[in-house]
């Protein structure tokens, strides 16, 4: 059976505007599965289905829609992609990554530290960002001298004109704003544009004070994630674009904001500054929570379980899912297909 994985999918005021809008729509019913990250995606596809196929037919079958076409049978999902939670709390308690996490904050004088990690690309809202905490330090002189934010940019797509463009736009408002705001041996922003391990990211992870991820558009959105992950000490705040997929599972913990909106953004920056410490628990534990139960074993279990209701839809079957076992990285997790799948336990910006 084939499987196809969306990422964003537009509403049909927008997808109408397509020539090739059917043959889209067409192709992607030509799969016996198809899923999307968030609710809002699958949403949107359903709406062009009804707009553009007005004769298909839906029926709800677990927790997913299997949508009749012409002869195309197609089972609808929406699985959001988890992390290896447990391997994420395992390297950040590693020596070696706790001794680099204190290395990060003497650095920067134990000052308050707001981390944005991302891959360098015009969907992150990296330049947004560098604008509110612009904002952010111009409203609140007092915060000179008393804050550090690390923006990590990985190089992506490099070759592409777009995004040298994106790089030199991105570099010179960092300029701009350590010359405005910066002296006496404080620099407001420091800005790194490479490739970093895993070990060294979830150490950035562990140094933060506050995870600053603000998207403009984001299927998903794994660093958010990674981050509640390495916070076993469950401390640090994350302020989370309400545009990121992520945002429909940690909205009980995150300070959710409006990407395009920079007054907003510093205004909410503020506030996680002066959150007390009990609130800051209590958000992060119900994050810890929601990440780890559904962590990328339960994303697996998920798609697995879907995929054999697809089949047995194709099939003309009815009846409950078996539950058989699966392994991934050598573990064995309750799911519904006997085969071994492998994930890599690899982690990288660049999914973000």
């Amino acid at each position: 059976m084939r499987q196809a994985r969306a990422g964003h999918f537009p509403p049909p005021d927008v997808f109408e505007k397509l020539p090739w809008r059917r043959d889209i729509l067409e192709g992607l019913l030509g799969f016996g599965l198809v899923g999307f990250q968030s609710i809002r995606d699958r949403h949107n596809f359903i709406a062009c289905v009804r707009r553009f196929f007005p004769d298909a037919r839906f029926t709800k079958k677990s927790a997913t829609l299997q949508v009749f076409h012409g002869p195309a049978k197609t089972t609808v999902g929406t699985f959001p992609i988890g992390i290896d939670f447990r391997e994420f709390t395992r390297v950040a308690s590693e020596p070696s990554v706790v001794s680099l996490a204190k290395s990060i904050r003497r650095n920067v004088r134990n000052r308050r530290i707001v981390l944005g990690v991302d891959r360098l690309d015009y969907t992150k809202g990296i330049l947004e960002r560098i604008k509110a905490f612009g904002v952010l330090l111009k409203r609140y002189p007092g915060l000179h001298g008393q804050v550090t934010f690390i923006q990590i940019a990985v190089p992506s797509r490099e070759n592409i004109p777009h995004y040298r463009d994106l790089k030199l736009r991105v570099e010179q408002l960092v300029s701009e704003t350590n010359d405005q705001f910066g002296g006496n041996d404080w620099v407001p922003i420091q800005y790194w544009h490479r490739h970093f391990s895993r070990a060294e990211l979830v150490a950035f992870y562990r140094a933060a004070d506050i995870a600053l991820v603000t998207p403009v558009k984001d299927g998903m959105n794994l660093v958010c994630k990674e981050f509640c992950a390495a916070r076993a000490e469950e401390t640090g705040v994350l302020v989370l674009s309400e545009f990121a997929g992520a945002a429909n599972q940690l909205k009980t913990g995150a300070l959710l904001v409006n990407p395009y909106d920079i007054e907003g953004i510093a205004s909410v920056l503020y506030n996680a500054f002066d959150m007390n410490r009990r609130d800051i628990g209590r958000r992060m534990r119900r994050m810890r929570r929601q990440v780890q139960s559904e962590d990328v074993y339960h994303w697996c279990s998920n798609v697995l379980a879907a995929a054999e209701i697809s089949a047995d839809v194709k099939k003309g079957k009815r009846g409950s899912v078996t539950a058989r076992t699966f392994k991934l990285d050598g573990k064995e997790n309750a799911s519904i297909s006997h085969k071994t799948i492998q994930v890599s336990g690899a982690s990288r910006a660049g999914n973000c």
